[in-house]
Order: structure tokens, then sequence, then C-alpha cells
């Protein structure tokens, strides 16, 4: 599940789960698009997923670039070739930002989105809010993994347009009713805005 900010709702797609795009009445729901480098990247899996997904790639917000948890110079390194990889399919590329990272590094002109990645520590680090920041200053798409709190969707809502939760996804009935207030609230507060 994607948790947009205002719209509320969207679809994370993974190589795992993308088939409810297809389903009746999914047809504008927008659409982000995660690599399952935290827990399971398989290169040609991930290939033959973006060739199943293209023909929807108008509905995607971003497609995040394969990354390696926690190292930005490795996601840095693998960045250039898949990046090429998914501009030349159509998708609008997130290069996932990673622990190390800083906005001199961050290869602004090769993605129209950011992804936060990361360790939780970092996660929740100004260094990120200052990340955020720079990319919606340049106009990039500003998205967050991991966000399974309240108090973590508070902590985002100003500095980003979506963010995702497994456990939101796993555990609708339990997170529906601690999240729907704060969405609520939060869906008409004043955002940070670019100058």
């Amino acid at each position: 599940m994607l948790l947009q900010m205002p719209d509320l709702w969207g679809f994370l797609c993974t190589p795992n789960k993308w088939r409810p795009i297809l389903r009746p009445g999914f047809e504008h729901v927008t659409c982000g698009g995660d690599n399952l480098a935290f827990s399971n990247f398989r290169p040609h899996i991930f290939r033959s997923w973006l060739h199943r997904i293209q023909p929807h790639r108008a509905r995607f917000s971003f497609v995040a670039a394969p990354d390696v948890v926690g190292d930005a110079d490795a996601t840095l390194a693998r960045f250039p070739s898949w990046e090429r990889a998914l501009h030349r399919m159509g998708f609008p590329v997130a290069f996932v930002l990673q622990d190390g990272i800083t906005p001199d590094r961050v290869p602004w002109q090769s993605c129209e989105a950011v992804f936060v990645g990361g360790s939780t520590a970092w996660k929740m680090s100004d260094t990120v809010l200052d990340l955020l920041k720079s990319a919606g200053m340049r106009g990039k798409y500003r998205h967050i993994g991991r966000v399974n709190s309240v108090i973590r969707y508070r902590h985002f809502h100003p500095y980003a347009e979506s963010c995702d939760g497994t456990g939101i996804t796993r555990y609708v009935d339990r997170y529906i009713d601690r999240m729907m207030p704060a969405l609520i609230e939060l869906r008409h507060a004043p955002k940070w805005t670019r100058p």
C-alpha cells in the first residue's frame, strides 16, 4: 500500500506484488515501484517484472533503481546502468537515498524522484530532512519507505509526496484505525513548499 499525501491511497508494486493493479476498478490508482533490495533483490526477476508493468508505466510516480541497503557508495555505483534501463523503458526513476549520501552526491539530473531507504537511525536524522528539502527544491517526487507508525508519518508528512509500510498492508484493520485520524488531519495541513 502506498500512502499518498494528500491523495491518501495508491499501490506500491514490487516484483512479487503487482497484479492488483490489473484488477477492474484499479485502473486509475497511482503506483510506485520498489525493487526488493531491502529483502531479496534478484536482477533477472526485476527485469522480467519491468517488462510486465511497462504497459502501465504512465501510472507510476517512480520506480526505484536497484540499490544496496545502508550503503550510499554501492548504491551510486549500481545506479547508472539501472537508471538508463529504466528510462529506456519509459519509467520515472527514483534514486534510493542510503546511509552516507549527501546532497552533492545525489545524481539529481538522472532521476525524477528520491526514495528514502537506509537504516532507521539514519532515516530519522536531520540529514534526511535536508536531502528531502533539496529534492523538493529541484522538483523531485519524494517517497519514504518503511513508515509504519503515526509518529513516523507525521515526521515525514511535510517533506514527501508518499510513503509506504508493510505493517499497514499486513495488518490493515489494526493500522487503519490508528492512521486514519492522522491522514485526515494532515491531508489539509500546509506542507513545506518550494521557494
